[in-house]
């Protein structure tokens, strides 16, 4: 920084830029163990199933000379919106079964309120009012 010009002179792009031409600022951050390069790639990978996890993920950088921990992979990871959650259980339907509902949706689907309240279902007992 030039002799007697004060940090507040210095706040417009242009001023920056005369008074301290191509030199960049620190923000007083530690710098990446990881490129930005490698963090798309290492994404591209989570997303085609190349990699399923952190830990694979953690193993894939140590094969390229980059040693980090876990936790450091999954807080980049959710950086990048990769959040952690639970599959969602669904029942499994068979293609008989399948069938079988669609063949009830389709006999019942012009049902009216009406109709319907002349039903009660319980559980998996049917009984017709």
């Amino acid at each position: 920084m030039k002799r007697g010009v004060k940090d507040s002179n210095l706040k417009g792009a242009k001023a920056r830029k005369q008074y301290l031409g191509d030199v960049r600022i620190s923000k007083g951050e530690r710098p990446n163990k990881i490129s930005k390069s490698t963090k798309s790639d290492i994404a591209r990978q989570l997303c085609t199933d190349r990699l399923d996890s952190p830990k694979g993920m953690q193993e894939h950088l140590r094969m390229e000379g980059v040693d980090m921990s876990l936790s450091g992979i999954r807080k980049g990871l959710k950086k990048r919106g990769f959040n952690a959650k639970r599959k969602i259980k669904r029942n499994f339907f068979s293609k008989d079964n399948k069938a079988e509902r669609y063949a009830w949706a389709k006999k019942y689907r012009n049902y009216t309120l009406i109709d319907w309240r002349q039903w009660v279902i319980s559980d998996e007992t049917r009984v017709n009012m």
